[in-house]
């Protein structure tokens, strides 16, 4: 859910709209390498969710998009 909501970065999305939706297949991952990701990024991952961050909220547009980030 941490990586549906953004809360690192938007490489999912990046990757769906590298191989899907543009077809490019030139992902822009943030950060570029592996070596680039730190510990405290990855513990973002899977930390615990308090009982009100259980609800996903998508973005419809681009203006709810950019008020997420």
């Amino acid at each position: 859910m941490n990586t549906l909501r953004t809360i690192i970065s938007d490489d999912l999305y990046e990757g769906i709209r590298a191989a899907i939706i543009d077809k490019d297949k030139s992902p822009k991952w943030n950060p570029s390498t592996l070596d680039k990701v730190h510990d405290e990024q990855l513990d973002l991952i899977f930390k615990p969710f308090e009982e009100h961050d259980l609800e996903l909220q998508i973005p419809i547009n681009e203006e709810e998009y950019c008020r997420f980030k």
